[in-house]
């Protein structure tokens, strides 16, 4: 279920001081494996100083280019990100999930699309553009994009070229937070600056789909003014790098014993738990059952799940839609049962 396979990396491109690209030599036998849809990410584990770390990166290639590529911008005392800026090499081989990911757009609604992002949230954007205006001659694309300053910008050289190949289809409008550059808007992407946009390109309004990536406060607030615009949901997709200031709440429940059934790669296992202190995904993985999870804080929905029977709670979702949560999808990071008996089917996908 959560199988990890060692690549190789074949190409490192430099494109900031802090960000990369890092290209993988995907086998020929793993290519259906490896095969994804724009927008989705990748989740890569390695040892690092001793201590197992997973982390989801977004691919920023696109299936047509015939390679699997993501960006890594690095964070501070981001322990992976550090890593892949500035230890791993061309010929080293790292350990990759398969694909995975729902950031995608309603593939019959490709025809205007408008994207929202800042720093590092163009990577899996970046996917999308270039497969939505590969695809369909008739589709249009707005990206709209934030950064502090143009040295910080990902991918300036491919958005150039993007511009250039798809002259009539493809809008470019770029935010600067800490330089006021001519033709550029100054500041962050937020209400107000969407007003005066908006009001002088009123058309953007009508797009098929509204892609918003970035900061969990940028997304929440976005997500908001749009709604407010008229925007119904269903065209307002987005994709979180790490969560919100706000967390949906669970309420108090007793710490009772629970006898859990797990399905994970076709076998059942039965375990007994004594309390609900621990989330579903923590209660596999001390049982040594081999549970997918990447991210552990409810962003990447690596360890989504399927409730059989019985009742979970859970204590925040940044990436499950209300359709999934309906359907009884769960992020098992963030859950905690309420009932005695609960069977979680890992095997939905």
């Amino acid at each position: 279920m959560s199988k990890f396979y060692s690549i190789k990396i074949c190409a490192i491109k430099k494109l900031t001081d802090e960000a990369v690209e890092i290209s993988f030599d995907i086998p020929e036998n793993l290519t259906q494996v490896f095969s994804y849809k724009s927008g989705q990410y990748i989740t890569i584990q390695s040892v690092i100083k001793k201590e197992s770390i997973r982390r989801a990166y977004s691919i920023c290639s696109s299936m047509h280019e015939n390679k699997l590529a993501i960006g890594v911008k690095k964070v501070k005392n981001g322990k992976m990100s550090t890593w892949l800026n500035e230890i791993v090499k061309v010929g080293d081989t790292v350990d990759v999930m398969p694909p995975n990911g729902n950031f995608q757009i309603n593939s019959r609604s490709k025809n205007q699309s408008l994207g929202l992002c800042a720093g590092s949230g163009i990577t899996p954007i970046l996917s999308i553009l270039k497969d939505t205006l590969h695809n369909n001659d008739d589709s249009t694309f707005t990206l709209i994009y934030g950064n502090r300053s143009p040295e910080s910008e990902m991918f300036v050289g491919e958005l150039v070229a993007l511009k250039e190949k798809y002259i009539n289809r493809l809008q470019i409008i770029k935010f600067y937070s800490d330089l006021n550059i001519e033709e550029h808007f100054f500041g962050n992407i937020d209400e107000n600056n969407l007003l005066e946009i908006f009001a002088n390109k009123q058309e953007l309004l009508n797009s098929d789909n509204f892609l918003i990536c970035g900061p969990g406060n940028m997304i929440d607030n976005l997500n908001d003014f749009l709604i407010q615009k008229d925007i119904t949901k269903d065209k307002i997709i987005f994709e979180r790098f790490s969560s919100s200031n706000v967390d949906v709440e669970a309420s108090d429940v007793e710490n009772l014993a629970c006898d859990y059934t797990f399905i994970i790669d076709d076998e059942e296992y039965e375990i007994t738990e004594e309390n609900n202190k621990e989330s579903v995904l923590d209660i596999a993985l001390k049982n040594d059952l081999d549970a997918p999870y990447s991210c552990k804080g409810a962003v990447c929905s690596t360890c989504k799940a399927k409730l059989i029977s019985g009742e979970v709670e859970m204590s925040k979702n940044f990436s499950l839609s209300e359709s999934e949560v309906k359907e009884g999808y769960i992020l098992a990071c963030v859950s905690h049962h309420k009932t005695k008996n609960v069977t979680i089917d890992f095997d939905v996908f």
